[in-house]
């Protein structure tokens, strides 16, 4: 029953009547009962170099009742795996082996912190875990007078020592990374720069990390490629100037938003007008589109484009001030994203002048009548009993009608670009609109649009293609319904 290697820690472990003395130094030394007062702190003096503390294993372990102890020496462990790395902070103590009727050495992992991606799901999973709760959140290290949590202590030490580590095993990729790392900006978090590019690792500079929300766009690779993409590969030199200049602004200032460029250079046709709006000031372009994806940006825009000329929209935008972006732009977003109003909107907007304010005023009113009840009786479709019994399956799919307003709407926020509003042509019987379902999984695959008993169009979900297959079963329940 003795131990023959040294151990980081002096340990005391009692075996039947047997206590035992475990040095760091290496010796053990042994007796039977009596030993002096054993109360946490066992009393002892190795025989060989005159060590006085010792941890008592038993009690460090499971007693709850003891709050401090002196500072324990820890492992700490390092692993590079396939798809990530893992550090631990591992207390080695000796405990009695049963079958083996012998002490052994067993690491007790009291902290792990492991980082794993997936480059192609685009995923940096961060996670701490605190292998023995109770000990590290209740016990304290004394040590000069001073108390510290042992999860403290872990975490002190994991994470520092943990992307020090991480730096230096980056896949070969990454070789341009580890190479400007040491000149960066010190107030950065290496920790927060190698997460964001182990999520994107096509991107080769470091210019990126200051773009915001890179994951929005189509991925290129270098900086100067990514710019040209943003700018929809439009060729005017004037154009392109002002948006090298806007850019190292940004760029300059640590914070660069694309969102507001890709837009614009999208949806604005005037080259004139689109030099414009890409020289609003970076410190508006940044707060003016936040909180709201590129896709309902572009049913914003469809929005616009129903009601506006294009030098009514590029005013708009041009008189936004930065105080707007704190509150009235974020609202209107707010308002229009909320399920069920897009379709009120389009049926119920009265055209207002085109400026920020005037189309808040207008949403407000809308917003407040809609969700006071005043139009509730709006909100519900009816259908004539011959276009009721339309509905129905075939061959695998699900041809659906959508008896609410939100509903509607709801499958109409679905398509990318579709810029119809549908309600209205229903309540007046100018058209019919079927969502197709895939009854395997229950998945929309498309919307379909039929007047005077003929397949107008089918707008498959976010532009998707639909395969020969699907399209054949769309083609054949129409003509079984309607011919």
């Amino acid at each position: 029953m003795i131990v023959k290697i040294p151990i980081p820690n002096s340990s005391y472990l009692k075996i039947g009547l047997v206590h035992h003395f475990l040095c760091s130094c290496g010796r053990v030394d042994f007796y039977k009962e009596p030993v002096v007062s054993l109360v946490y702190h066992p009393k002892h003096t190795c025989s060989r170099c005159s060590n006085t503390y010792y941890l008592d294993v038993i009690t460090f372990l499971y007693d709850a009742s003891v709050l401090y102890w002196k500072t324990l020496k820890l492992n700490y462990i390092f692993k590079k795996e396939k798809s990530g790395w893992v550090a631990k902070a591992i207390l080695k103590v000796p405990l009695f082996n049963v079958s083996k009727q012998k002490i052994e050495l067993e690491n007790i992992v009291l902290v792990s912190y492991s980082v794993h991606y997936d480059m192609h799901l685009r995923t940096v999973n961060e996670e701490y875990h605190n292998g023995m709760p109770m000990l590290t959140r209740k016990y304290f290290f004394l040590e000069n007078a001073e108390l510290q949590n042992i999860l403290d202590l872990c975490t002190e030490k994991i994470r520092p020592m943990f992307y020090d580590k991480v730096i230096d095993t980056l896949p070969t990729q990454f070789k341009w990374l580890k190479d400007v790392l040491p000149s960066i900006d010190v107030t950065l978090s290496r920790r927060d720069i190698v997460k964001y590019y182990l999520k994107y690792p096509e991107l080769d500079s470091f210019e990126f990390y200051y773009w915001v929300e890179v994951g929005r766009f189509e991925m290129h690779k270098s900086v100067e490629c990514f710019k040209t993409y943003i700018l929809n590969e439009r060729k005017e030199k004037s154009l392109k100037d002002a948006y090298d200049l806007s850019y190292k602004e940004a760029i300059d200032a640590k914070c660069y938003d694309p969102l507001a460029d890709y837009m614009f250079s999208r949806r604005i046709k005037d080259v004139h007008n689109v030099l414009k709006c890409i020289q609003i000031p970076v410190q508006i372009k940044s707060a003016l589109f936040e909180n709201i994806t590129v896709k309902e940006l572009d049913i914003f825009f469809d929005f616009l484009e129903r009601h506006y000329v294009e030098c009514d929209i590029l005013q708009l935008w041009l008189d936004v001030s930065y105080e707007d972006t704190d509150a009235i732009v974020p609202n209107i977003f707010r308002m229009f994203l909320k399920e069920g109003f897009y379709e009120i909107l389009t049926i119920y907007f009265r055209e207002t002048d085109a400026n920020i304010y005037a189309i808040h005023k207008e949403f407000s009113r809308i917003y407040d009548l809609y969700y006071r009840g005043r139009i509730k009786e709006r909100l519900v479709l009816d259908y004539d009993i011959s276009v009721l019994k339309t509905v129905g399956k075939y061959k695998g799919l699900a041809f659906a009608l959508a008896y609410e307003v939100k509903e509607l709407s709801h499958w109409l926020r679905s398509l990318k670009n579709c810029r119809v509003s549908y309600s209205k042509k229903i309540e007046l019987n100018e058209c019919i609109i079927y969502g197709v379902f895939s009854l395997c999984d229950k998945r929309m695959l498309c919307v379909i649009e039929v007047r005077n008993q003929k397949l107008i169009q089918i707008c498959s979900v976010d532009n998707r293609c639909l395969s020969d297959e699907q399209m054949m079963k769309i083609e054949g329940w129409f003509r079984q319904v309607f011919q």
